[in-house]
């Protein structure tokens, strides 16, 4: 059946014609004279009022039909209901049920939300998609600065004031112990099989790589860059936790124009947590990078270590709390920067690197160590300091304050040496002068080197045993840092008599110097094992204190330093 619609009229009573619906209309019957309804408009009122009141439904109909349907909608009290009919009441319908459950949901209907989203705006010229804005294709320019330079870090730069000569860094001693031995035929094993990561890239890493496994293949090697335990000691302290460490990318197009071979050398204070109480006796304050070929320093900065600084050993370093006050430069800061400077290629060089690597918590193996490749002259097992390298291969005396840029560079140039010489390398003579400045010898005079202690014996254990044996209690005892069974930590008492009388009154073996030349002695274990106790000074001769009096004393070692034989 059509939609469409028109209305006829009831014939009048008098028989004649029925009035015809369509000539009334504006536009006419169409059938003009032949029609067979009637065409006389006399009675249009009466017209009009059957219109209103009789109708049926028809197939032709237009717009008289729409008028009057909108005429009974207004008039009728009980409007139709606009649920039925039509494809605009249920247009209507569905919008309003539309509209109903937006509102009742949290979020508004996320492809509404893309369809307005990528709309487009005919007065932009810009081509969008219904995906993403395409991006104009530039023409890559290539930059000329390196990407570490490029990093706008708060950089904190520091300088040394001039001091009078004195030593660098101490002479560590270290006899290998049962683990010490296996950990070095595992590293060994590790050595002939895959080995580490070599420069095999770049012609000014290459030249290096003799001294870089020979730097491997030490003895030392496997322990000192044993990171995973420097991670889990970093963890275990809460410091920071493994992801809070960094490792270089692989070598690249990214890295090709970047200095190769850099020396590095940092300053470490001690800081506490103030709520474990825990320490950190090797947090970062100051870094120093260098580029070991044009001699450039890349970076030197202080450092704000994360816990607050509970000794600065400003004497040391010439850091204090002044300058640390308002520094911005962090580990991350320094990381970043190694980051953006490195690859897993690039060669890094100095002294006891490891302790500027865990410094700064970073895992890098592709290094030169000076402090294991030189031999002292009377001792093979002796860890040679940067200070009496420096005096042996370059006639150098090193500063009484330290200075990183002048560590990192005099370890640079010892390094270079060694290169020239290679198995013609000179042992290094170890000077054994008593530390004589007043600070450092105080420093290390009150202090007890405990090392080859069982992994059953801990901090609380080394407290009682002095005040057990001595009546005296220390100052505190540095956490006890293991390597497998066995490991080594610090004794601080209140002065240097406290630490003279409670060596004394230790019961235990008779105290014998060890190849360094400073006291020590053997303390039983109930399981018949034993400790060994080192005094961390050397005992004064008339030789030495002449010295003394000639010189205001050689420093003995980088505090972060500190002898470690066991």
């Amino acid at each position: 059946m059509s939609n469409k619609k028109y209305k006829l009229f009831a014939a009048p009573a008098d028989g004649k014609k029925a009035p015809c619906a369509f000539f009334v209309t504006a536009a006419g019957c169409r059938h003009g004279d032949s029609c067979k309804f009637s065409h006389e408009v006399n009675a249009s009122d009466d017209i009009h009022k059957v219109t209103e009141h009789g109708s049926v439904v028809s197939s032709e109909s237009e717009p008289e039909m729409g008028k009057s349907k909108q005429n009974d909608d207004k008039n009728d009290p009980f409007a139709p209901p606009r649920n039925k009919g039509g494809e605009d009441s249920a247009a209507k319908k569905k919008n309003r049920r539309g509209k109903r459950s937006e509102d009742d949901l949290p979020f508004a209907n996320p492809k509404k939300k893309v369809k307005v989203e990528t709309t487009v705006n005919p007065s932009s010229t810009t081509p969008l998609n219904n995906n993403k804005q395409k991006k104009v294709p530039k023409t890559p320019v290539e930059s000329t600065t390196p990407p570490f330079l490029n990093l706008n870090l708060p950089i904190a730069s520091f300088s040394v004031p001039t001091a009078k000569n004195t030593s660098s860094k101490k002479d560590e001693t270290k006899v290998p112990s049962k683990e010490e031995k296996t950990a070095t035929e595992i590293q060994k094993k590790k050595n002939e099989t895959d080995g580490f990561m070599l420069p095999k890239s770049n012609p000014a890493a290459k030249k290096w790589i003799n001294a870089i496994q020979t730097t491997q293949s030490s003895k030392a090697f496997a322990i000192n860059y044993n990171f995973a335990k420097y991670k889990q000691k970093d963890e275990e302290s809460g410091i920071c936790s493994a992801n809070g460490w960094v490792k270089a990318k692989p070598y690249g197009p990214w890295c090709e124009k970047l200095p190769q071979v850099i020396a590095i050398d940092c300053e470490m204070c001690e800081t506490q947590d103030p709520v474990s109480g825990d320490k950190n006796f090797n947090a970062l304050c100051r870094i120093s990078i260098v580029d070991a070929v044009t001699k450039e320093v890349l970076l030197d900065s202080l450092c704000k270590p994360a816990w607050p600084v509970s000794n600065h050993r400003s004497w040391v370093n010439g850091i204090t709390e002044e300058h640390l006050e308002n520094v911005q430069f962090t580990v991350r800061h320094a990381q970043a920067f190694l980051m953006a400077l490195c690859s897993e290629e690039t060669v890094i060089v100095g002294h006891a690197v490891h302790n500027d690597l865990a410094a700064v918590r970073m895992e890098h193996y592709c290094v030169v160590d000076s402090a294991l490749l030189f031999k002292a002259t009377d001792s093979e097992t002796a860890t040679v300091s940067l200070k009496d390298s420096a005096k042996s291969i370059l006639g150098k005396d090193m500063p009484e304050t330290h200075d990183s840029v002048n560590d990192a560079l005099t370890a640079l140039e010892c390094l270079e040496y060694y290169l020239q010489k290679g198995s013609d390398m000179k042992t290094i003579d170890r000077s054994s002068n008593t530390p004589s400045s007043a600070k450092s010898f105080t420093f290390y005079a009150s202090q007890l080197f405990v090392h080859r202690i069982p992994n059953t014996v801990n901090e609380e254990h080394l407290t009682n045993l002095f005040l057990a044996h001595a009546d005296i209690k220390p100052l505190s005892v540095e956490t006890i840092e293991f390597q497998g069974s066995m490991g080594k930590t610090h004794v601080v008492f209140r002065s240097p008599e406290h630490a003279t009388l409670a060596f004394q009154y230790l019961e235990g073996g008779k105290p014998e110097p060890d190849p360094s030349g400073r006291l020590q002695k053997k303390v039983f274990l109930r399981n018949k094992s034993y400790i060994r106790v080192r005094k961390m000074a050397f005992e004064k001769t008339e030789k030495t204190e002449k010295s003394d009096d000639e010189n205001d004393g050689n420093e003995n070692t980088k505090c972060t330093r500190r002898a470690s034989s066991g």
